[in-house]
């Protein structure tokens, strides 16, 4: 595990990390919040979620609506349920 930030931009972070773990862009999956998240997934081929809950993207919905490779949705909880993750009960 690692934090990734400045100044090293955030394609070349997620091209490193792709390229340490051998992972073919097309089965890796970034979920993010922002237009820069989403400038990097298409970059680099990387199916794209994006999560509304926090996000400041105003314009983010009409921007990803029909996009090929992105899934959009609200929380967290939407995001485990399309992936089919079940979490057990406390």
């Amino acid at each position: 595990m690692a934090i990734c930030g400045s100044p090293t931009s955030k394609l070349v972070h997620v091209k490193r990390i792709l390229e340490e773990h051998r992972c073919p862009c097309e089965r890796a999956l970034f979920i993010g919040d922002g237009g820069g998240d989403f400038d990097v997934a298409r970059r680099l081929g990387v199916p794209f979620v994006y999560i509304d809950q926090y996000s400041e993207w105003k314009s983010a919905k009409g921007t990803l609506r029909g996009a090929a490779d992105v899934l959009v949705c609200e929380t967290w909880s939407d995001i485990l349920s399309q992936l089919g993750v079940q979490l057990g009960e406390h």
